[in-house]
Order: structure tokens, then C-alpha cells, then sequence
């Protein structure tokens, strides 16, 4: 099989590659949006509480997850105005029967590694990061549960057909939480017994529109292409991965300029009191008010840079996660190459050898006609999105500071008298 396990004897129920889209056995009507929110806190083992997020499949939205959220960015919008703003609660809220679950965190990583594994070689989008200490705080919660709501929204869009897939239907499925730890079990001893060749019969049946794929040609000397991608996508991590660090620590210096600029300000609202002695003092402290006013718009401004470079930080550290999942695919058509290697220096069952041949023939195809060119499609797509993004807002902070100082725009091109 796939994952090289062998057969579990205790499998209650086999389901093959040839039944994981069945829409008639998972009983999903066609799904328009998934909803991730309300995170409340629930007692664990051993006194460890952990957070808890309410999953609901919509099938008859009249706007889909796939039209309203296309991309981080867009959660955070919601967010900020207040009404996507999910707060962790103590108390359990009830869902409507039948549309909702609780799913934990663990439970999601679960779902998206039991995707990669049933479908090999498809990018499958990022979880948000985990986080060992800290993780039931506020705002770590609510980054995570709309880093759960984009996850579930990107995948939608990207794969749709995932979401009539047997570990979806067992992720949406209200069971108490021994039956749903069971049926988890039962799935992944069944994954265990898939073959090379019956994957490669459902892909040729998932992709029969795209003749891209299935007809496309394989690249000559695709190992070595896969090694150049690997080292480039290592090294891109790298150098976004120190994109990440330095963009948020200059949102730290702008933010610690911005709280000094307001102590700088409070103090200069004290010296005030020196009316009380001199009565001439109040005209003379004309200039430290004007001062004080100009200060305080000067601090706005280096509050917002620190936004602007705390989201610039948030979508580097996007970027990186993205990377990982790249290079998931590239690791996994790399086992499968090494393992075709080893079979034709010692030749196996013609059968095996076929399947074999047949998932590296397919995996090429999806990953260089697919995969690669959605992947960079997406991330210049974003990168250029954000840049605009960036340099409008830096544009606008600069008129502001401008104005504050009483500069004008045309005054930044005049001519030095002489």
C-alpha cells in the first residue's frame, strides 16, 4: 500500500480509492461553504484544558466560503469590523442538529494528513502554525480559528471534490468522540491496503476533464527538475522565514516609538501647570501645544506602520507555511521515484511494478501541468496584491505625516532658494 502498512485484520469496512468520491455513500448534498467559529475551552485529561471549534457544512449558501474568503486577508478584514471576530467561550453553545460539529485542533491536523495521504501529489493548504504554550490564550484562539476558517475555504476552492471524500464525511459526521476516534481508526488501516495501481484509476477518473494531465508528457530527467525544486523551495523558506523575523521586528520598534512619542506627549500636557505661577506662561507654551498636536498625529502614524508591518510579517510567515506544503509534494513524489528505482534494479510482481510506474507517471504530470503552476500563479498573484496593498497604505502615512508636520507635497519638489 501507500503508506507500506500492512493489512489490518480487525478493518471492519474496506473502502477503496474507487469509493472515496462516492457522493451517494458519503450522503453529502453539493457543499457551498464550511463555517469554522465559536472556539470554547473544554476539559481534557489530566486537567489540560484544550479549545474546541464549531464545524458547519453549508450546502445551500447562496454565496459560497469560495466567493466571500479568497485569502487571509480577507478573514482579517471581517474581523476587524467586528463581524468575524470569534470569542472563546466557556459556556458550550449548542448547534443546530445535524449541520455542526466540535472538532479540536489534533482533529484538523488528522483530516489534512489523511487527504495528503489519500491524495498524493495535490497541494493541500496549510493549518495554521501550532503552538505548545499559549494556545488557549484570546487572540492566539481567534488567529487560529480564522486560520481554520481559510484553511477550510482554500481547500474548497483549490479541491472541491475533497469535501465528498470519505475522511471529510468522517470529520462532519456528529459522533461521540470514542465512535469518531474509531472510525478514524478503521479509515487509516483501510488507507493501509491501497495500491499504486487502484490510485492511479481514481485520479485518471478525477482528472478525465483535464486532458492536460492525463495525456500531458512526462519531463525528460524529472529527477533532477524535482532536486532543483527542492533546493529552490529551501532556500526561498529561508529567506522568507527571515522576511518574517526582521518585518515584525521593525512593527516592534514602530510600536515602541509610538508608546515613547505618548509619554513624550503626556509629559509635555503637564508642563502646563507652569500658568498657575507666570500669567504670561499660557502664550509662551503656545509652541509646546503646537508641538504636542504634531506628535501625537506623528504617533498614529507609527501605530499604523507597525500594523502595516505586522501584517507584512503575518504574510511572509503565510508564505513559508505554503512553502511546507510545497515541499510536502516534492518529498512524496520523491519517495515514490526512489521506491520505482529500487523496484526496476530488483524486478517484483509485473503488476506491482505497473501500478508503480504508472502513480510516478501520474504524480510527474499533476506536479509540473498542475501543481507548480497554481503554486506560483497564486503566490505572484498574492505578492503582487500585497505590495500594492503596502504602498498605498505607506503612501497615505506619508501624506498624513506630512500634514502633520505642515509639508506639502508640492514643497517636496520645490526648488532650494538660493
Amino acid at each position: 500500500g501507500l503508506s507500506g502498512a500492512k493489512p489490518d485484520p480487525l478493518t471492519v469496512e474496506r473502502l477503496l480509492p474507487e469509493h472515496i468520491l462516492n457522493t451517494s455513500r458519503t450522503g453529502l448534498e453539493p457543499i457551498r461553504g464550511v463555517t469554522v467559529s465559536n472556539p470554547e475551552k473544554n476539559a481534557g485529561k489530566l486537567g489540560k484544558d484544550y479549545i474546541s471549534y464549531a464545524v458547519v457544512v453549508d450546502g445551500n449558501k447562496k454565496r459560497s466560503l469560495e466567493e466571500k474568503y479568497t485569502s487571509f486577508e480577507d478573514v482579517e478584514k471581517e474581523a476587524k469590523t467586528g463581524s468575524a471576530s470569534p470569542d472563546v467561550k466557556s459556556v458550550p453553545q449548542p448547534l443546530p442538529e445535524n449541520i455542526g460539529v466540535r472538532r479540536r485542533y489534533s482533529e484538523f491536523v488528522w483530516l489534512r494528513n489523511t487527504l495528503a495521504e489519500c491524495f498524493p501529489g495535490l497541494f493541500i493548504p496549510p493549518l495554521p502554525r501550532k503552538q505548545l504554550i499559549g494556545n488557549i490564550n484570546p487572540k492566539f484562539v481567534r488567529d487560529r480559528c480564522r486560520g481554520l476558517q481559510v484553511f477550510m475555504a482554500r481547500l474548497l476552492r483549490r479541491h472541491p471534490f475533497m469535501f465528498h471524500s470519505a475522511p471529510f464525511k468522517i470529520f462532519v459526521t456528529k459522533l461521540l468522540p470514542g465512535e469518531f476516534a474509531l472510525e478514524r481508526r478503521k479509515f487509516d488501516r483501510s488507507l493501509s491496503t491501497w495500491s499504486e495501481g487502484q490510485v492511479v484509476e481514481m485520479y485518471k477518473k478525477l482528472f478525465a476533464k483535464e486532458m492536460n494531465i492525463i495525456d500531458g508528457n512526462v519531463p525528460k530527467d524529472p529527477t533532477d527538475l524535482v532536486h532543483f525544486m527542492r533546493t529552490f523551495l529551501l532556500d526561498s523558506k529561508q529567506h522568507m522565514d527571515e522576511v518574517r523575523i526582521r518585518t515584525g521586528k521593525i512593527a516592534q520598534n514602530f510600536e515602541i516609538i509610538a508608546q515613547n512619542t505618548h509619554k513624550m506627549c503626556a509629559a509635555l500636557i503637564q508642563v502646563k501647570g507652569g500658568a498657575d505661577v507666570d500669567p504670561n506662561f499660557k502664550e509662551h507654551n503656545q509652541g509646546r501645544d503646537e508641538l504636542r498636536k504634531r506628535l501625537e498625529k506623528y504617533a498614529d502614524q507609527m501605530e499604523s506602520a507597525s500594523d502595516m508591518h505586522e501584517v507584512l510579517s503575518k504574510d511572509a510567515e503565510n508564505e513559508v507555511a505554503d512553502i511546507v506544503s510545497m515541499l510536502e509534494i516534492v518529498t512524496r513524489w520523491q519517495k515514490i521515484d526512489k521506491k520505482l528505482q529500487t523496484c526496476l534494479a530488483k524486478p517484483k510482481e509485473a503488476e506491482v511494478l505497473i501500478g508503480l510506474q504508472g502513480l510516478h507517471d501520474l504524480l510527474t504530470k499533476i506536479l509540473f501541468h498542475s501543481e507548480i503552476r497554481q503554486y506560483w500563479s497564486s503566490r505572484m498573484s498574492k505578492f503582487d496584491s500585497s505590495h500594492k496593498i503596502f504602498s498605498k497604505k505607506y503612501q497615505k502615512m506619508a501624506e498624513k505625516l506630512m500634514e502633520a508636520w505642515g509639508c506639502r507635497t508640492e514643497d517636496l519638489f520645490r526648488a532650494p532658494s538660493v
